[in-house]
């Protein structure tokens, strides 16, 4: 099974001295929802998984909006990769 991993942006909570992210954060902020659902179109046509990944996913306002939207288009697994503090 294929998976696809979509960085949905570089807002973060934690600001760890030794992130590898560090100056993306600043340099490319964050996605539009519009673009991200792109990304998930794109990734449905060849991936029946699909990762949240970039950041802390669950800061964005509009996450819970792109995870109904993946569910609809018939994803077998949606995962986030979060750090759990929010």
């Amino acid at each position: 099974m294929k998976r696809a991993d979509i960085k949905i942006g570089y807002l973060c909570n934690n600001h760890c001295l030794f992130c590898v992210q560090g100056k993306n954060r600043e340099l490319y902020g964050n996605k539009s929802c519009a673009e991200i659902k792109k990304a998930i179109n794109l990734a449905r046509k060849t991936c029946q998984d699909l990762v949240f990944t970039g950041g802390e996913a669950t800061l964005r306002n509009d996450f819970l909006e792109l995870v109904s939207y993946a569910k609809k288009l018939g994803f077998r697994y949606i995962c986030v990769i979060t750090n759990g503090i929010k």
